[in-house]
């Protein structure tokens, strides 16, 4: 946590602005995504959600501006919301919420393909409700609308929770020379405490906790019947704390924590049988910020827990622990590299991934990224743990 970058970019707007509390009230700003692409340099208008998340009716009087950004990927421009009709004092019951029209206008250097996040984090609000016959003169919506915790169905689905879904790791598909020459991964997390449910209120670190899954795969395109050669299976339980800033960290701007659990196999049978288990920590200490140039530095450290039979040896090329440096623009070209060596210091592997955003170069249309993967050394599948090689390939990515 999916099947393009735009749709990431705004359920995961949306989780942020629902996971940001605007008072002590429970009232919540969530500015509704748009299916129509934002036009640079004019005004637009935005509908605003104020949404009464509490036990009790609050009143609520819309302020002058609302702060808000507009996020495309990585990148995020500061913008001022104003109300289109005149500040007026409405009531919200628990459960509902009201609609606000706020002209916007968009930047000159905007993506036309902005989501729009609201940044408000302090309301008026009053004390008393009004009788229901003043609240429907106000047009304030009854309670029995939907509210932000109820579950849709969509595509089938009997039960879908999007705002709980995010991308994990990145997400590719890529071709090169040698076989086998297909690979391609997709990776996405579920939170399993949402930030507006009671437990997430009471205790903001719980909802941290997510369920993880990343499986990539190496397809062999040029054999016979096209088959697999390779896959790695892993579902992991983590804990996330995002943007840990207590104080001034100067060149600082974001550090990041990540705990987890995580199993990985590829599913084989007798000698072909790969699996392990880790425990891991991965602190992030993030240079610049993400909406322009940027540097983050990420160590990860593992230690392995129960059998590992299949592969007893992969902690000579696998070590116990690998670096992350990610470097570039938020909205521009990035570089990716992972290293890691093996315990004795004389195997390992490095994977450079490189990736620009096609959409710079086709009028702000397609909205995935070029992306070309150079790695060389052992394991890169699981299966080959303990067998050097040299690959590159070049393809497209959904999420970097």
């Amino acid at each position: 946590m999916i099947t393009n970058s735009r749709f990431l970019y705004r359920f995961c707007a949306v989780l942020a602005c629902l996971a940001t509390p605007l008072a002590a009230k429970e009232l919540r700003f969530v500015a509704a995504p748009s299916n129509e692409a934002l036009s640079p340099g004019a005004p637009q208008f935005v509908t605003v959600y104020v949404m009464n998340e509490g036990a009790a009716p609050e009143k609520f009087v819309a302020p002058g501006v609302i702060a808000a950004k507009l996020v495309h990927g990585d990148r995020a421009l500061p913008v001022e919301l104003v109300p289109e009709a005149a500040a007026r004092e409405v009531t919200i019951q628990p459960g509902a919420f009201v609609a606000i029209r706020c002209q916007l206008v968009v930047p000159e250097d905007a993506s036309a393909r902005s989501v729009v996040v609201v940044d408000q984090t302090v309301v008026d609000t009053v004390d008393s409700a009004k009788p229901q016959a003043a609240r429907e003169a106000d047009g304030a919506v009854p309670a029995e609308v939907p509210s932000s915790k109820q579950t849709v169905a969509e595509a089938g689905l009997v039960e879908y929770r999007p705002l709980q879904f995010s991308a994990h790791e990145p997400i590719y598909i890529l071709i090169g020379t040698d076989q086998p020459n297909g690979k391609f991964q997709f990776s996405f997390k579920y939170q399993i405490v949402p930030a507006d449910s009671p437990l997430g209120k009471a205790a903001p670190w719980a909802t941290g906790f997510h369920i993880g899954y990343t499986q990539y795969s190496f397809w062999d395109l040029e054999g016979d019947s096209k088959p697999f050669f390779d896959s790695s299976y892993k579902p992991e339980l983590l804990w996330i704390w995002d943007n840990i800033r207590p104080g001034d960290f100067g060149p600082i701007s974001r550090f990041d924590v990540q705990l987890g659990v995580q199993h990985e196999s590829n599913g084989g049978d007798g000698e072909n049988s790969r699996s392990l288990n880790i425990v891991y920590v991965r602190p992030v200490v993030t240079f610049g910020e993400r909406d322009s140039w940027f540097v983050s530095v990420g160590p990860r450290v593992w230690t392995y827990i129960g059998s590992l039979d299949d592969n007893d040896d992969i902690e000579e090329f696998r070590g116990y622990g690998d670096l992350k440096i990610v470097a570039g623009k938020g909205d521009g070209l990035q570089v990716a590299a992972v290293g890691r060596i093996g315990s004795d210091f004389d195997k390992g592997s490095l994977q450079i991934d490189v990736s620009y955003p096609i959409r710079k170069a086709l009028f702000d249309s397609i909205d995935v990224y070029l992306h070309g993967q150079l790695f060389t050394g052992y394991g890169e599948s699981l299966l080959g743990y303990n067998d050097g090689d040299t690959n590159f390939r070049v393809g497209i990515s959904l999420v970097r």
